[in-house]
């Protein structure tokens, strides 16, 4: 990381830790964590090892990220930090590769918000591993188009349960 992303960051930490996050209140690692544990427990309570599995962990991912990004990566060396935060990503990554096989299974929504998600994390972790701030800026913006395809899979599943049919398509398992 340079000098002047290592004080970027650092800015940032302060921002965030003062109250304000330039990320919309839903994504930060409190509300992460206050929607998707509770969301996992309700998946599991309904049989749903996938969606209590994708819940609970990515709500763990949020708080992980928060706080290595917060109390870890500022007390490392500037010119390592970058390597540390890959190294915190890759494992995510991998984690992420065998949610995106169990998507597969699901259908075909699923598996594009997972497939995206995945390029998501491959991309951060490269960006982040080879300080690439190229790479990174192009994995944030896989990351908003896994937004929007995790947002299409919400409404799906809410007009489903309101129509009691289902209303968007989520394509069919292969």
């Amino acid at each position: 990381m340079s000098l002047p992303a290592a004080r970027k960051a650092a800015r940032a930490s302060r921002t965030i830790e003062a109250g304000w996050t330039p990320y919309p209140k839903c994504s930060t690692a409190r509300n992460r964590l206050l929607i998707d544990k509770p969301a996992g427990g309700c998946r599991l309570s309904q049989n749903s090892t996938f969606g209590a599995v994708v819940f609970c962990s990515y709500g763990g991912f949020w708080l992980s990220f928060w706080y290595y990004a917060t109390h870890i990566a500022p007390t490392l060396p500037s010119e390592t930090a970058h390597s540390a935060t890959g190294v915190f990503l890759l494992a995510w990554t991998l984690f992420t590769i065998y949610l995106t096989v169990a998507a597969a299974r699901i259908h075909r929504a699923m598996l594009t918000t997972f497939g995206l998600l995945l390029a998501t994390f491959i991309l951060l972790t490269a960006g982040a591993l080879t300080d690439t701030g190229a790479l990174t800026r192009v994995g944030g913006f896989v990351g908003l188009a896994t937004a929007v395809a995790a947002w299409y899979l919400s409404a799906a599943s809410v007009l489903a349960s309101t129509f009691g049919r289902s209303v968007l398509p989520l394509g069919a398992r292969k």
